[in-house]
């Protein structure tokens, strides 16, 4: 994800095998190694996010909740990581 931030679908995209790289990343590891290491060491702070990219100003859940094969857990996981920006009235990250 350092390499391809504004990419966050790569993760749902589906391969030859009909497998997304998350869910074949779950099927080899587990899902609490995944969300360890995937989730919260490689996709960017929400405010990492909103400073990198001050263009787009949908916060990484909607942009998660927007991809083709997106999982419901990193969804649910994104939003409750940083929850209280997500409520109404409180979007300080949008420009």
């Amino acid at each position: 994800m350092k390499l391809y931030p504004d990419e966050l679908g790569r993760l749902f995209v589906k391969d030859g095998y009909n497998e997304t790289f998350y869910g074949s990343a779950i099927r080899k590891f587990g899902i609490e190694k995944v969300f360890e290491f995937l989730v919260e060491e490689c996709l960017p702070s929400d405010r990492e996010w909103a400073d990198s990219f001050r263009g787009n100003s949908l916060p990484l859940f909607m942009i998660a909740a927007s991809c083709e094969n997106s999982a419901v857990s990193v969804i649910y996981h994104l939003l409750r990581r940083n929850v209280h920006d997500a409520l109404p009235g409180n979007l300080n990250y949008v420009t």
